[in-house]
């Protein structure tokens, strides 16, 4: 489910001339790590909930342990579905988010399981941007983490012509702690 990945984006405060350029209209977060247990871990051994790495003579003993795994309750991953949704939904209804102006969609998910739930949710809710505006590199790359968004727009834009003007939405849904980030491009030729 865990790809390596590593991407970077560079900042800067003006478009850069004869290239693609995006203009960061905002970003904003929710994280729900008040609401939810920790679906993601390492540091803890498996059979302790006070006890860490840190707590052992060293680290062969925290190894044994198991206090080094990473460890995810996968049963606590359909949450981050309707977090991610409910999320996308409060940002329409805040009226940061206007569904018929979105040209494109990069949402980071983990696996291909994921995609069709939050499609049937946007779909009850009303709330769909045409899968054709949809954009994932999920199946060439595989899922590469807190990398995925990075990586997938240096991809988009080299494979895609972006029209001055074209808003790009981008996802994503951090199962860690549940935060769910989203933030609004718009293209700048």
């Amino acid at each position: 489910m865990l790809s390596d990945g590593a991407g970077a984006l560079l900042l800067e405060n003006i478009p850069r001339p004869n290239t693609t350029s995006l203009k960061i209209e905002w970003i904003k977060s929710f994280s729900h790590a008040d609401a939810y247990s920790t679906c993601m871990s390492i540091g803890k051994s498996k059979d302790e909930q006070i006890k860490t790495w840190q707590d052992y003579p060293n680290y062969s003993e925290a190894e044994s342990a198991g206090a080094l795994m990473l460890r995810q309750d996968v049963r606590l991953l359909d949450n981050i579905v309707s977090v991610g949704v409910n999320g996308f939904l409060k940002l329409i209804s805040a009226g940061d988010i206007k569904v018929a102006e979105i040209d494109h969609v990069l949402c980071h998910f983990s696996s291909h399981y994921f995609k069709g739930k939050i499609f049937e949710m946007l779909e009850q809710a009303g709330a769909m941007v045409p899968e054709q505006k949809w954009y994932t590199n999920l199946y060439e790359r595989g899922n590469t983490g807190c990398a995925s968004l990075f990586i997938m727009l240096d991809e988009f834009i080299k494979t895609h012509q972006l029209n001055s003007g074209a808003k790009i939405l981008c996802m994503v849904p951090e199962s860690g702690r549940f935060n769910c980030a989203y933030m609004l491009l718009t293209v700048e030729n």
